[in-house]
């Protein structure tokens, strides 16, 4: 009878179904796609692409210095990155500015990118090129009501780069501690380093509440250029990002199918833009299927004479596949979450997780491992009382992320 039970329970096991993930390339625009992966693992590899704009048009020479950009309602809105304190609001089609909105109250020492969430514009006046050792980096939040009727309310962020120590002066374009690209997350705007020697970047998070925070990086990834530009679709999990080479040739990276937080961690295409000899400077799109980008003002005779434009693109052949059909991933509730209870959302720091037993992992927005919670059997705590108000992700074995909510009186 005994080795009748242990026959039966051999071939249990042999048959029984799997529901382990298959990780490997899930897109099939890559050139290593797999069929069989269930989960990206961030290993796809692409041919080499370029694509041209279907579309660009000169700006005034108001905007030779043309920087951040992002779309308002029908407007594009862009800035120099001179002394200039204005926001200039462009006609998405014919470039022509429609309204000018000085930031009163701010100055521009640097302005390199310009983001927004729902209630605020923010300016990032983090530009560090000329001899690498600003102490005066700054974020202006602008409160969108009170810009555009031309009364800005202006609050400040003010941040420092924990690894940076010296501070002597360099070089002009030699420091690792530049920054031109900014997005908005719901809770945290996110910089992407200018890195003029390593030719990498870095992300760096930092609160929307206006403060002094000293940031250290939680990722980076080696773009082999000098990135200039950042658009964000945080539900949607793209980022595009723009730039260009040391020799001035211009490109985007499509990061896309990441895991929330760490921008890195899926796909990531590099696409070479046919537009010889130009700076480009912001990136802006709504959907993902078109974006805007500008170049500003660069001349170096016999080269090149390029003025101050704005470029559509058309990144449908590049992105729809992935948009139009998101991965289940992105699905905030799953049938593998639908037995896991977790109360109360929001919380003031202290939840409790009921249905999974298993080892645990808590993330920050940028993808920062913050704790980690042994198995535990019955009802438990996951006690982020000790972290301050914001987004975190619960990250396990064969779950979906959870996302929490800390919201602090």
């Amino acid at each position: 009878m005994r080795k009748l039970l242990l026959l039966l329970l051999v071939l249990f096991l042999r048959f029984e179904p799997s529901f382990a993930q298959v990780y490997g390339c899930t897109d099939p625009l890559a050139t290593n796609y797999n069929n069989a992966a269930t989960r990206n693992n961030g290993s796809c590899v692409y041919a080499n692409t370029s694509i041209a704009p279907v579309k660009s048009t000169l700006i005034s020479d108001t905007l030779n210095e043309s920087s951040g950009l992002i779309i308002y309602g029908n407007r594009l809105f862009t800035h120099n990155d001179n002394t200039n304190l204005n926001l200039y609001a462009l006609d998405s089609i014919t470039g022509k500015i429609v309204n000018t909105y000085e930031v009163k109250g701010a100055s521009n020492i640097d302005w390199e990118d310009l983001t927004q969430d729902a209630e605020f514009f923010y300016i990032g006046d983090f530009g560090n090129n000329s001899s690498g050792n600003r102490k005066d980096l700054k974020i202006y939040k602008i409160s969108k009501v009170s810009l555009l009727s031309r009364n800005p309310l202006v609050q400040t962020i003010t941040f420092s780069y924990e690894p940076q120590t010296d501070f002597s002066p360099q070089a002009a374009n030699q420091t690792n501690f530049d920054c031109e690209a900014m997005a908005a997350g719901k809770d945290s705007l996110f910089l992407f380093s200018k890195e003029w020697s390593s030719n990498i970047t870095r992300v760096y998070s930092v609160p929307k509440v206006p403060g002094n925070y000293k940031l250290r990086p939680s990722s980076s990834y080696d773009v082999k250029g000098l990135i200039t530009g950042a658009s964000l679709l945080e539900d949607k999990r793209v980022l595009l990002l723009c730039g260009y080479s040391t020799l001035l040739q211009p490109f985007l990276y499509l990061m896309y199918d990441y895991e929330p937080g760490n921008f890195f961690s899926g796909n990531k295409r590099k696409v070479q833009l046919d537009l010889g000899f130009h700076q480009v400077e912001g990136i802006a799109s709504l959907n993902g299927k078109q974006a805007f980008i500008s170049n500003e003002h660069f001349i170096k005779q016999p080269l090149a004479n390029n003025p101050q434009k704005i470029h559509v693109l058309n990144l449908s052949s590049l992105l729809a596949n992935y948009l139009d059909n998101p991965p289940t991933s992105l699905s905030k509730i799953t049938s593998r979450n639908e037995d896991i209870t977790v109360f109360p959302v929001p919380s003031d720091g202290v939840f409790n997780l009921k249905g999974f037993y298993g080892t645990l992992e808590l993330f920050n927005t940028a993808g920062e491992l913050l704790k980690r919670f042994e198995p535990s059997e019955g009802l438990r705590k996951i006690d982020c009382s000790d972290l301050p108000s914001g987004i975190y992700f619960l990250r396990g074995n064969e779950i979906e992320t959870i996302k929490l909510s800390v919201e602090k009186p």
